[in-house]
């Protein structure tokens, strides 16, 4: 794979995954519940958000290889090398993390477990010039929030509550 393209490619193919999984979920049966939200739900959702997230990748590759075209100066190939050191090393702490934030699920909680999930993810994936920690913080702590209110209150789904509950 051409190491230039390769977000180009990969935000493709996250994005040809998400049209196959939200064609499929239509291939999903009811079943007969007081529940509003049927099976289908979850997998329309999760291929919106990859197709989201496709497509963000894709522009993203374009944007990079456009700039990588216009070098013009050292201060774009540093900018460049910045990006590449942070997405070397990004994709083994996000497996690391992500192993960590399944372990911590039923002992800390979703809230506490996600939060501080989302805070090191955010911190890992930003670029050092853009890293500002309290920002990155109140994010992570809203979006645990605003998950766990509608998956409780909303689904009416049960989420581990860990030692705060």
């Amino acid at each position: 794979m051409d190491i230039k393209h390769r977000d180009i490619y990969s935000g493709s193919f996250v994005l040809l995954f998400a049209v196959i999984l939200f064609t499929a979920s239509f291939r999903i049966q009811e079943l007969m519940t007081e529940v509003k939200i049927g099976a289908d739900f979850l997998p329309k959702i999760t291929a919106v958000i990859l197709a989201i997230l496709g497509v963000t990748l894709i522009f993203q590759g374009k944007k990079d290889l456009k700039m990588k075209k216009n070098l013009d100066t050292q201060k774009t190939q540093n900018v460049l090398d910045d990006k590449k050191e942070n997405k070397d090393y990004a994709t083994i702490i996000t497996l690391f993390l992500l192993i960590g934030y399944v372990a911590l699920m039923e002992i800390l909680g979703f809230i506490i477990t996600t939060t501080v999930y989302l805070f090191l993810q955010f911190f890992v994936l930003t670029s050092r010039t853009q890293r500002k920690p309290l920002k990155l913080a109140i994010i992570a702590i809203l979006i645990s929030v605003l998950v766990f209110y509608l998956f409780t209150v909303v689904f009416k789904i049960m989420i581990p509550s860990g030692i705060l509950g």
